[in-house]
């Protein structure tokens, strides 16, 4: 099972400098030391300040790992791994 690179958004409302729950798609950057750029991106989907994205990936890395989550519960992801395109080896 592929786990979720979002965990510390299970079950919280994310807001805006001024307070307001996020709504709509985000970027966000997160830490990433083995990135030459020192971070991430990853789009993530958001209704009323919660990671959700109903019947579709909620969050999507730039490295291709996707998740699923509604209404601010992690569902399931896809690791980029998994994602890519399985050649022979011939």
């Amino acid at each position: 099972m592929v786990e979720s690179r979002l965990l510390e958004y299970q079950g919280k409302i994310t807001t805006d400098s001024l307070g307001i729950p996020l709504e709509g798609e985000q970027i966000v950057n997160f830490p990433d030391y083995k990135s030459p750029y020192g971070f991430t991106e990853c789009v993530i989907a958001f209704h009323e300040g919660k990671i959700h994205k109903k019947g579709d990936y909620a969050a999507f890395f730039v490295d291709g790992h996707r998740e699923y989550w509604e209404n601010g519960r992690f569902v399931s992801a896809v690791s980029a791994y998994e994602l890519q395109e399985k050649l022979p080896l011939d």
